[in-house]
């Protein structure tokens, strides 16, 4: 698990725990849903969250050596494209990303926490070493014994998972979830472990705080609460992925509108030397994917193209990953009675995810601008 990655725009997936529940629409054919189904892993509120083992947690660990390996090498030889994705030039240096890709980091959790036998977890509350425990390594304690014992918990993992990525400088972490309304308190709960702060909250340069969202519905509701964690990370971004009805990011990312003023305070002002006066920072980083898969919902081109042209009209980063399984095209706006499927694009790739296939103007891959501070 880990070792590579189909997702374009990270180098690694590493997967602290699997499972989760679903939150919203984006969520009807989760895929992690379906993987971790295919590991006997029940999903959903009355289902099971399983920590992967210690090998896979040690894996970040050696990935963080080589990257820094590679960057010593770059400072020695700027000539040297430093980036296992290939999408850095000579002369540029980009951290490998690292993405969990089966579980929502922000989920909250009470229930139990197996390993990958679904056997519960314990630890020792009289003490601060590290480990877990299942009830046979525990053994035959006395009464007074086991209670010095108690569940591992959902906020133990996530402790352990901020542990580690500040433990690797050298990758950066992409952390998506359908719920941002968590992140602030989430990541500000091992507050008094941090060493590193900017301001009154932990800061990491290494962590990308994204919202999933779906449509303009889930766009609106999640994106506020993202955006008050600006001073956590150097990148706050959304990923509409499955894309499954038209967005307008204009209030999000700003931009000019069709008279040439922003969209976020009415002023007039190009989109790369205006400064907004509402001193709002919007989106860093946008990425757009239809959906893949057997049930995979028709997503419109337009669609797509029309949050590609926000993005470059507001000088926001945008990465298309994939126009999915049922793209289709019409030639205008199509009526409710009318089959999305009779404009149906076809493409070789099944995901619709080769960017050679696209048109011009969509074979857009970009990464989010972050200023190196290593």
């Amino acid at each position: 698990m880990g070792e590579s990655t189909t997702i374009p725009y990270v180098d690694k997936t590493f997967n602290p725990w699997i499972g989760c529940s679903k939150v919203h629409t984006g969520c009807e054919h989760c895929y992690a849903e379906a993987f971790g189904k295919r590991l006997g892993i029940a999903w959903g509120p009355d289902g099971t969250r399983r920590k992967t083992g210690d090998a896979n947690w040690k894996k970040p660990l050696a990935w963080n050596r080589a990257a820094e390996a590679a960057y010593v090498r770059y400072l020695a030889d700027e000539e040297w494209a430093v980036c296992e994705g290939g999408d850095a030039g000579p002369g540029e240096y980009r951290r490998p990303r690292v993405f969990p890709s089966l579980c929502d980091p922000m989920e909250v959790w009470d229930g139990s926490i197996v390993n990958a036998k679904g056997e519960e977890l314990y630890k020792n509350l009289t003490t601060s070493a590290f480990g877990y425990f299942t009830p046979s390594e525990i053994g035959h304690a006395m009464p007074e014994e086991l209670a010095k014992w108690g569940h591992v918990t959902m906020d133990d993992l996530r402790r352990d998972l901020f542990a580690l990525i500040d433990q690797t400088p050298f990758l950066d972490w992409p952390l998506l979830t359908k719920r941002p309304e968590n992140i602030l308190r989430m990541v500000t709960d091992d507050f008094d472990r941090r060493t590193i702060t900017h301001g009154f909250v932990p800061y990491r340069q290494n962590v990308h705080l994204y919202y999933s969202a779906s449509d303009q519905t889930t766009l609106d509701v999640g994106l506020p609460h993202l955006l008050k964690c600006r001073d956590l990370t150097p990148v706050l971004g959304v990923s509409l992925e499955p894309l499954t009805g038209p967005v307008d990011l204009g209030k999000w990312i700003g931009g000019p509108d069709g008279d040439g003023r922003c969209k976020r305070c009415g002023e007039a002002g190009d989109a790369e030397n205006h400064e907004c006066p509402s001193g709002f920072l919007g989106l860093d980083h946008v990425i757009i994917g239809g959906e893949s898969g057997p049930n995979a919902r028709p997503c419109n081109v337009e669609w797509i193209r029309s949050i590609v042209g926000q993005c470059a009209a507001a000088g926001v980063p945008c990465f298309l990953k994939q126009i999915g399984a049922r793209p289709y095209d019409p030639p205008d706006q199509l009526g409710e009675s009318e089959d999305p499927d009779y404009y149906a694009v076809f493409y070789r790739d099944p995901k619709g995810g080769d960017p050679a296939e696209w048109p011009d103007d969509l074979q857009v891959r970009e990464l989010p601008k972050v200023e190196e501070t290593q």
